[in-house]
């Protein structure tokens, strides 16, 4: 078994380690090399079998004068026996957003991307693909602050989902990377940093030089010592082999053309190749008969080392309050939508919502709700953390006008950041002594506050107050609120438009129910009137053929009158199915003698056959030839002439399958899920029912504890199968019915 087969077999856990052994090797190398290039081929490969992935890719990213972004490749490995690589795709640069990877743009912000190709956006889907590729993870390589650009892994072999562990430890390895990258922009070597120090410590004395247009002529041994020379190896070189830097030179170049005795900084490198920062300070005298320049030198190095590594630190530390917080944030905004979606009463889960902001976000919190007449507010929700003065939150509403200062907000529909509420302020809402004594209890310190709304209409207000602390609400904390009264505005708009839709199908169903007992006896008295007609009138005649028809209608009207008797028993649970056990040989026998005249009349085939084994249904006899009748009705009528319908019945776990198939038109896809509901048609100028047969089976199927479901494909037909629990052994019928040839069937 090669690396890669062994890296897939093992855990996430494992790999997490692995990953971490492979970047330490990558670290450890990274601090042995000049320049990062040499080695990272070998160090992707190392990454990409620690990850068990097929390839491990390295990408620069950059931005052009015209704002195009740039994806430039750098270096790639590739496991044994995988292709084809980026380099054979000609994929070595290419414009992000032309490659279909807008979306990478994301990793700006420290974001990951990873997960199996098939779930990710297509543009995305269709790059990946043509590398044969099937799962992905892509992290962001920064430098310092920037984002350099990815460093991505890839499974070609599974559809994997990448395991948190994994992705930070590939996280570790990007920055890793980065710091390599930072080291060789700027040429420092942390491991050196002791070394700096202790010279600093060394320097009891500044470091002296005298210099004739640059030329060293004399120095003192601390200076030596400051470069990491000795003093005979200073004597002789030329100032500027010590002060590298172009910027370090210029301002060198500069104060001795003006003779200038300021303090100034410069840059260079010691004897090691290690950077050094001196501060210095120059003047002209004259030396051994000539004009010359004497300097004086200070190591600020360290000094210079450690304000950046404070600066990065609190730029570190400002980063990650920044990401806690958010990271915060963004968990209560998911609580907040699990509860929002708990229940479509509003009012309770506003209930809810609101103590989840107590007392993290806020001393106290509510909701209001602007009546549906808008005349006045309801106070729906309230959370105090102190549930004795949730009862006070309740009662000051009834001290609100409909014109009052304070609560404009709550009609007009604009968000109130209120960081400090003064006394004044909160005194001039004050409207008796008694509203005096209940708002000094609750007295508010500040308030953000955010509406409820739905497109232009204002449902209500979301208020968050701090009152018994000194904290302050700011712009941050309005966002927070914002958001979250979005959320809660959709909820209570769903709410309410659930429970429109409620009463809507409520109110039509008993208008259908009043309807259909209402013309059942003057259906029966067509019926028997049609009937006696039949049995006076002669055969042959036109009055006869006419008191056919209205017997045919009249029969069609019952039926379709008992189909909606048969939805209301179904939603009201109250559907009369009396199981008992039941040959499935004889009940398909039966379907198929009964619907053979429909089917001969419509040109098709019917037939229907039963497995060898079959045992016996728990069933309603009537009910489920209701239902098999309804699923070969459906099938004829969307079956060509010509075509064929099919009954089958074979054992399964613990049930019993009954297949309704034909070679009808089929059913397109997105109208499969609707199918086996209520007033649904397969084509809408069709009028050969109301669209409930389907309905009424799926219910006679689960009130036997069954279930139904269809499989369909345009231009080939469509299988209706449902499941009906075997009957107890010994139960009265036999144990099992003989299999059923087509040829008997038919």
């Amino acid at each position: 078994m090669d690396l890669i087969s062994t890296a897939r077999t093992d855990d996430a856990p494992h790999r997490h380690d692995a990953i971490l052994k492979a970047v330490f090797e990558a670290a450890s190398r990274f601090l042995r090399t000049v320049d990062w290039q040499d080695d990272i081929l070998e160090v992707l490969g190392h990454l990409g079998e620690a990850a068990g992935a097929s390839r491990a890719f390295l990408f620069e990213m950059a931005r052009d004068d015209d704002g195009v972004n740039w994806a430039t490749w750098r270096q790639e490995w590739v496991a044994p026996g995988v292709g084809p690589s980026l380099s054979e795709l000609s994929t070595a640069r290419f414009a992000v957003v032309s490659a279909g990877l807008e979306r990478w743009g994301i990793m700006a912000t420290g974001a990951a991307i990873h997960g199996p190709v098939h779930g990710l956006p297509e543009s995305e889907r269709a790059f990946f693909g043509a590398l044969h590729v099937r799962s992905i993870a892509v992290v962001p390589v920064f430098v310092e602050d920037s984002w350099w650009g990815v460093l991505g892994f890839a499974d070609d072999a599974t559809d994997r989902e990448w395991e948190e562990a994994e992705i930070d430890a590939l996280a570790a390895a990007a920055a890793t990377l980065g710091g390599a990258l930072f080291r060789n922009r700027t040429e420092e070597r942390l491991q050196e940093s002791e070394q700096r120090f202790r010279h600093l410590a060394e320097a009891a004395v500044e470091g002296v030089v005298i210099h004739d247009n640059g030329v060293i002529l004399d120095g003192n041994e601390s200076l030596a010592h400051m470069f990491g020379y000795t003093l005979a190896e200073v004597l002789g070189l030329n100032i500027f082999d010590l002060i590298t830097t172009p910027e370090s030179r210029e301002a060198v170049v500069q104060r001795v053309a003006a003779n200038s005795e300021e303090r100034y900084e410069v840059e260079g490198f010691r004897k090691d190749g290690t950077r050094i920062v001196v501060e210095a300070t120059g003047r002209a005298m004259m030396y051994r008969g000539r004009r010359v320049r004497v300097a004086a030198l200070h190591d600020i190095t360290e000094h210079k080392e450690a304000e950046v590594s404070a600066r990065r630190l609190i730029e570190e530390q400002a980063r990650r309050s920044v990401a806690e917080s958010a990271e915060r944030r963004a968990t209560f905004l998911a609580e907040a939508s699990r509860v929002l979606s708990a229940s479509f009463d509003y009012q309770t889960t506003l209930s809810n919502l609101v103590h989840l902001a107590v007392p993290g976000l806020a001393d106290y919190c509510i909701v209001d709700v602007i009546s549906e007449d808008g005349d006045h507010l309801e106070r729906v929700g309230v959370a105090h953390a102190d549930p004795a003065k949730e009862s006070l939150l309740r009662d000051v509403v009834r001290f609100w006008g409909i014109g009052d200062r304070e609560h404009h907000f709550r009609r007009a529909g604009e968000s109130v950041l209120i960081p400090e509420i003064t006394e004044e302020m909160a005194r001039a809402s004050i409207v008796s002594e008694e509203h005096e004594r209940i708002a000094l209890q609750i007295w508010p310190r500040s308030v953000a506050a955010a509406p409820l709304r739905v497109g232009e209409r204002t449902l209500g207000v979301l208020a968050l107050y701090w009152s018994d602390t000194d904290r302050h609400y700011g712009p941050e904390d309005l966002a927070l609120v914002e958001e979250l009264a979005r959320r809660a505005s959709l909820a209570v708009d769903n709410a309410r438009l659930f429970h429109d839709a409620t009463q809507a199908t409520r109110a039509r169903d008993e208008m259908l129910g009043i309807v259909a007992h209402d013309l059942r006896n003057p259906l029966n008295t067509i019926t028997m009137g049609a009937t006696l007609m039949l049995e006076l009138i002669e055969p042959g005649s036109r009055v006869r053929q006419q008191a056919q028809m209205v017997h045919r209608a009249a029969e069609r009207m019952n039926r379709l009158i008992q189909d909606l008797l048969d939805v209301r028993r179904i939603d009201s649970g109250r559907l009369a199915v009396e199981a008992k056990p039941e040959s499935v040989q004889s009940l398909l026998t039966e379907a198929t003698e009964m619907l053979r005249p429909l089917a001969s009349a419509a040109s098709l085939e019917l037939s229907c056959g039963v497995d060898g084994g079959v045992p016996c249904v728990a069933a309603d006899a009537s009910r489920i030839l209701q239902v098999l009748s309804n699923l070969v009705g459906n099938a004829i009528k969307f079956t060509a002439a010509g075509g064929r319908v099919r009954i089958h019945a074979e054992t399964g776990s613990a049930e019993v399958r009954l297949t309704v198939s034909d070679t009808g038109a089929g059913i397109p896809a997105d109208q499969l899920p609707h199918i086996f509901g209520r007033y649904w048609q397969g084509a809408r100028a069709d009028r050969r029912g109301i669209g409930l047969g389907l309905a009424i089976a799926k219910g006679i199927v689960e009130a036997h504890g069954g279930r139904i479901w269809v499989e369909s494909q345009v231009g080939v037909g469509s299988r209706f199968i449902f499941t009906l629990p075997v009957a107890a052994e010994g139960a009265g019928v036999g144990a099992s019915a003989p299999a059923v040839g087509p040829a008997a069937a038919t």
